[in-house]
């Protein structure tokens, strides 16, 4: 840089110097005019040589002649050495404007560059030599008060070690002073005092951590439970070994709700807990298929609130499943419900249960606009086999009656009835009302009870059965109206003879 501004220096020293030169020698021309031309008028040689030799005496003049109009013409030194030259008109000394000669003198410019190019380098010289001296003194003055302190700082930095928090001490360089560089290293020492007890804490935090994660894990593998976690897209992120073994050929990745029989019961739940803020955890108790047997689990869903997890695990919302097998408790209460709302001795609904559905089934008719149809029917000489033959032969063909009725029914959407002793209702929807179909299933209910019933090879029994039955598209007909018009139709039946039907339409 110093080397720059030195030759920046010289050069505009030099092109000054030669303007400086051209100045002083147009001043010598003009100072000579008044004494040139007063020689040109008197046509005085010797006063003209001593003016042209007196310019020429200068070192800054190579050559300088006068000359008049008439015969004068005087020269005087070396044309070889001289620049371009200066003309200057004689004047008249007592008529203004009259020329009567000219006084040209040559500058010498290899002297003026000389001189130029000897004045510019000592300059140049010379401000180079004060660069130096001062990049030199800013140079110890920059070592005594910032480098030296640093590198010391550097060298107090050089013994921390950032795995080892007690090597992390305030650095004393014997720094005192409150400028820049104290304030940089009390702010350096109080940040690594800061820094220490952070990395103190985090290593007792870390430590606390690793401890917890291990005793979370071994009950995350030892659980009885299982436990997984289920991402975004409904696909299982992790499990453990419980759940594992609770679901036959699980595994990471797979679709959650495809596990279960009730699919989009599943699908829709787990949509719900991430739209709803509020639904923080659901259970349900869900059913599937495991070595072709049905069996049951409760799901315990709950959103993962751990935000960290969230962000490592790239996933908007995750959900937590613990899962456990509730095979045995659910049979145990499905048993239970189906013996509190069947006959014990021909499986078909008891009266309570059966009048219950058959007012939920007689509703939605009405709500569709359909047919409800209900027959009563009641079984013809029973009495005289619990007489005969006692009541267990009577029970034995009160089940084989209610199995041959329920072959003519569909026992997932029709009702079928134990009313009490010999007497079944049974009730079922219709679209549209075709009482000619309902005559055919009543003879053939009919042949179905009149057909002997073999219970020993010495015990036969053959009885029979009177049908009443009744049906409505009203929407504001009763079950117990109802009821008490088929057991009418039904004791109309038996009274004419029995072993016979008849169908009313309840307005």
């Amino acid at each position: 840089m110093s080397l720059l501004t030195a030759s920046v220096t010289y050069w505009y020293n030099l092109d000054r110097q030669i303007g400086l030169n051209s100045e002083m020698v147009d001043q010598l021309a003009r100072r000579a005019e008044k004494t040139s031309a007063i020689a040109a008028y008197l046509e005085d040689d010797d006063l003209g040589l001593e003016i042209i030799n007196g310019l020429v005496a200068s070192n800054l003049v190579a050559a300088a002649s006068i000359t008049n109009f008439e015969y004068m013409a005087l020269q005087a030194g070396d044309l070889t050495q001289a620049g371009e030259a200066i003309r200057i008109d004689l004047i008249h000394p007592f008529s203004g404007d009259e020329v009567i000669g000219h006084l040209v003198i040559f500058p010498d410019d290899r002297y003026s560059q000389t001189e130029a190019r000897q004045s510019g380098l000592q300059n140049a010289l010379a401000l180079m030599l004060l660069s130096l001296l001062t990049t030199g003194a800013v140079a110890l003055f920059v070592h005594r008060r910032l480098t030296s302190p640093i590198q010391k700082l550097t060298q107090g930095f050089s013994s921390v070690d950032p795995n080892l928090p007690e090597s992390m001490q305030p650095i004393d360089i014997g720094y005192r002073k409150r400028d820049e560089l104290g304030v940089l290293i009390s702010g350096i020492n109080a940040l690594m005092i800061a820094l220490k007890q952070n990395l103190q804490t985090e290593r007792i935090l870390r430590e606390r951590t690793q401890r917890l994660e291990q005793r979370f894990r071994l009950l995350f593998e030892q659980a009885s439970a299982g436990i997984g976690l289920i991402g975004a897209d409904n696909r299982l992120i992790t499990m453990n070994k419980a759940m594992q073994s609770l679901f036959e050929q699980i595994q990471e990745g797979q679709l959650f709700p495809e596990l279960f029989s009730d699919e989009d019961r599943v699908t829709e739940t787990l949509q719900q807990m991430r739209t709803v803020e509020a639904l923080g955890q659901l259970s349900l108790d869900l059913e599937y298929m495991h070595n072709d047997e049905k069996r049951y689990v409760h799901c315990l869903l709950a959103k993962v609130s751990e935000q960290r997890v969230k962000r490592r695990l790239d996933q908007s919302t995750l959900i937590e499943v613990i899962a456990y097998d509730v095979t045995d408790r659910i049979q145990r209460e499905q048993q239970t419900r189906f013996e509190a709302d069947h006959d014990s001795l021909t499986g078909l609904r008891n009266r309570r249960s059966g009048e219950l559905a058959l007012k939920q089934s007689l509703a939605q008719v009405q709500q569709k606009g359909a047919q409800f149809v209900l027959m009563m029917v009641d079984l013809d000489r029973f009495k005289p086999v619990n007489d005969t033959y006692g009541h267990d032969v009577g029970d034995e063909v009160l089940v084989t009656m209610a199995q041959r009725l329920k072959r003519h029914f569909n026992t997932q959407s029709d009702i079928c009835v134990r009313w009490g002793g010999d007497e079944f209702v049974i009730g079922f929807k219709q679209s549209q009302l075709d009482e000619e179909a309902l005559s055919s299933l009543a003879e053939l209910i009919l042949g179905e009870l009149r057909t002997p019933v073999n219970v020993s090879p010495t015990i036969t029994c053959q009885i029979g059965g009177s049908i009443g039955i009744v049906h409505t598209d009203s929407p504001t007909q009763v079950l117990d109206n109802m009821l008490q018009l088929a057991d009418e139709t039904m004791y109309e039946v038996k009274q004419g003879g029995r072993d016979a039907f008849a169908i009313k339409h309840a307005v």
